[in-house]
This record gives C-alpha cells, sequence and structure tokens, in this order.
C-alpha cells in the first residue's frame, strides 16, 4: 500500500496560523507540517514539533520575510535590508531569462540562501525522520532554483524533495467542482506539471527521493473532501506499493493583530485571514476525512 501523508503548509509563519494548525493534528488528521525557517514565529513551531508526534518538512522561502543568509541582501530576490520582496512570477521570469553568467551568479545567492535556511531546522529534526525540503509557493520548482537544490543534496543531507505535479481527471473534476474553472489553480497544475518534468529528470541525478503523487494544486486555499476523493480516485490505480503521496492544505489562519506583517505584502493579507483556511481546518478535523483515511489505508 502507497503511504498518504495529509500536510499542512506555513507551520512556524506566525503565532495565530501555528495555534490552528497545532489543534489539527491534536484534534484532526494530519500527518506532517511545513516549517517556514525565517517564519515570524519559528521557535514556538520548532517547540510544538519536538513537544509532539508530528513530522516536518522544510518549507523554503523566498518570497516574503527576510532572508537568513547576509550574501542574500541585494541579490535578484532580496532588497538590500535583506527582505524579499519577488513574486514566483518575477523569480521565474528573471531566472528564465538571465544571461548565462548572470545566472551563475544567481545560483550562488540561491544556494547560500538554501544552505541557511536548511541549516537552521536541520539540528531539530528528530533521528530516524528524514530530511524533507519544499518550498513557499513553490519556487523551488524553477529550474535554476530546483537545480541549484540538487546541487547541495549531498552536502546537506537531503532525502526527500516534494515535486507538486498534479494528475487531473478534466471532465469528471470541473463537473463536479465547476468553481475551480474560474480560479487561477488550472494554470498553476499546467505550469508545475511542465516544470515538474525536468525536476523528475534532475532529482534522478541526486541520492533524493520524492513524492510519486500530490493533490493540493487546482484547489489551493479551497480544499474539500470531495476533491480529494475525486483526484485519490483517479491516481490510485497507479500508485505502487513503496510511492508516496502527499495531499496538502493550507488550514493555519493568521490573528487579526499579525496584519501588520504583511504591510509590505498587501496582496497577501487576504491570503492568510482567508475564510477558506477556516475551510480547510474544518477538513482536517472533520471525522469524514478519518473515515476516508481509514477506508483507503484498510480496505475491506
Amino acid at each position: 500500500m502507497a503511504s498518504v501523508r495529509i500536510h499542512a503548509d506555513d507551520f512556524g509563519l506566525t503565532n495565530g496560523i501555528n495555534n490552528r494548525i497545532r489543534l489539527c493534528w491534536q484534534q484532526g488528521l494530519l500527518h506532517s507540517v511545513s516549517i517556514i525557517p525565517n517564519g515570524y514565529a519559528f521557535d514556538e513551531a520548532i517547540q510544538d514539533y519536538l513537544s509532539n508526534d508530528i513530522k516536518v518538512q522544510v518549507h523554503l522561502n523566498f518570497v516574503e520575510g527576510y532572508a537568513l543568509s547576509p550574501l542574500s541582501a541585494s541579490s535578484f530576490f532580496a532588497l538590500p535590508s535583506g527582505r524579499f520582496h519577488q513574486s514566483f512570477a518575477s523569480l521565474f521570469w528573471k531566472s528564465s531569462t538571465a544571461s548565462k553568467n548572470t545566472k551563475k551568479q544567481m545560483k550562488i545567492a540561491i544556494q547560500h540562501e538554501i544552505k541557511a535556511q536548511i541549516l537552521k531546522v536541520k539540528p531539530f529534526i528528530k533521528p530516524n525522520e528524514l530530511l524533507r525540503v519544499d518550498s513557499h509557493q513553490h519556487v523551488h520548482m524553477i529550474p535554476l532554483f530546483f537545480d541549484a537544490l540538487c546541487d547541495v543534496v549531498n552536502e546537506l543531507g537531503i532525502d526527500y524533495i516534494r515535486i507538486p505535479s498534479e494528475n487531473i481527471p478534466i471532465a469528471e473534476f470541473f463537473s463536479h467542482q465547476p468553481a475551480s474553472f474560474f480560479n487561477s489553480g488550472w494554470m498553476k497544475v499546467l505550469l508545475l506539471s511542465r516544470l515538474s518534468g525536468y525536476a523528475h529528470q534532475r532529482i534522478k541525478q541526486t541520492r533524493a527521493r520524492y513524492n510519486s503523487a500530490f493533490i493540493g494544486i487546482i484547489s489551493t486555499g479551497q480544499m474539500n473532501l470531495d476533491v480529494i476523493e475525486i483526484l485519490y480516485r483517479h491516481i490510485q490505480a497507479h500508485l505502487k506499493t513503496n510511492d508516496e503521496l502527499e495531499i496538502l492544505l493550507h488550514p493555519g489562519k493568521a490573528n487579526l493583530d499579525e496584519k501588520s506583517y504583511w504591510d509590505d505584502y498587501p496582496h497577501l493579507k487576504d491570503y492568510y485571514f482567508s475564510a477558506y483556511r477556516d475551510h480547510e481546518a474544518d477538513v482536517i478535523l472533520s471525522d469524514k476525512l478519518k473515515s476516508w483515511y481509514n477506508q483507503i489505508i484498510l480496505p475491506s
């Protein structure tokens, strides 16, 4: 039977987000979380991880907050203050259109920041747990970033890298979830599927493992059990015994008194205070998710 993990991103970003995610693993079905090394509530998150039965992944962050490597300041992804100020789209464009020599310099800056972020988390990884890596807004899937990450796999002892490629039964999915056609999720699916082609080739040159399947892109921010069931039915026949399926949700919601964290990122304020995060937390806390999960891991 393939391994199926219910997973939450954004752990460590703020106290409010931490509190909601902690509730999800205490009272709901949540197997693992991704921790943001430069999050405002990183220290609290690490203590929660060490004190509880939950697995953790490193959530590399290049789009908000402050860099951890001094060499990141004034780089193409950070201001002189070290504050990140780019989006996935702008990072993709700049790294894709740069000259060969500029790309070399970019890659060096990326690697320094990757190392700084992973080395902040690595000392806390529990014995017998894998060092797993993914990224905020999936930035590590940008080819130059993925290359930089793969180059330090052996040096840092990275065991697993998430590849967020989602296989969708288009006709069935949109017949059940017609509203999804009008959000940006399907465009993310197309882009990340395209980028995953390169990622699958590149990661095979390293020692790192990766997930065989993924759910959580097309309905990012609006995940529900219907979405999970539809996509799982579509891929389950292709899952082998040693495969791993990661099911991603975003149940963490910031407290109202934390809004100032995003004064420099007004486009993200609605994202962290969205009612959809309440809905995704409700999915994780529901008996229906537990029942569905028990059915797939204990088939009759």
